[in-house]
């Protein structure tokens, strides 16, 4: 979901329940980033740049952009490896979508993020050896993140149907092998 321009050696990672930048049934959506410079310079906590989009069934949408701390935005962590956790309050029905846009550090490095781009469509996507295109489930042709695969899955009986078409014992499994699930149970059987 992020194209990356490196500046210094740095990454920025996304770490949230699939689907990314989507709503829940809570009163706020609750997005988490984990942000790291791997020179070890500090990142400028008064120059990170969000946005948040509120989208109501009415069609009409609010934008909200924040920049460094706010009620909005807390940071916690060291100067080179800060998790900032975003908060939105939203009414019912509204869909939400949070996005880091920017970061620089301390030595006005910029690295920047276009949240609008798709990481991956496909696991060629995916440069990394063992790694796929994770999709939410149901979503076998949209966009995703690029994950490792697992290497070790639990052996308990839950089936999903891949989207390969294929039955798969658990999530797990599917995502062992690098396919996305496309719906729960088992393949050809009504979904759940």
């Amino acid at each position: 979901m992020f194209e990356i321009r490196y500046c210094t050696p740095a990454y920025a990672e996304v770490l949230c329940p699939l689907p990314c930048g989507s709503f829940s049934s809570c009163p706020n959506q609750r997005m988490i980033f984990m942000i790291q410079d791997t020179t070890g310079v500090a990142i400028d906590t008064s120059r990170l740049y969000f946005t948040i989009i509120s989208n109501h069934p009415t069609g009409s949408a609010d934008t909200l952009e924040l920049v460094g701390t706010s009620r909005n935005v807390t940071l916690e962590g060291r100067p080179d490896s800060l998790i900032a956790t975003v908060v939105y309050f939203y009414a019912d029905g509204d869909s939400v979508v949070i996005s880091l846009d920017s970061v620089y550090n301390v030595d006005s490095c910029l690295t920047t993020f276009f949240p609008d781009s798709c990481e991956c469509r496909d696991n060629s996507d995916c440069l990394m050896m063992g790694w796929f295109c994770r999709k939410a489930t149901g979503d076998c042709d949209g966009c995703g993140v690029c994950e490792e695969c697992p290497t070790a899955c639990p052996d308990i009986w839950d089936p999903v149907c891949g989207c390969d078409g294929i039955t798969y014992s658990n999530e797990c499994y599917a995502h062992r092998v690098g396919v996305n699930v496309a719906h729960r149970g088992e393949c050809g059987s009504k979904q759940k």
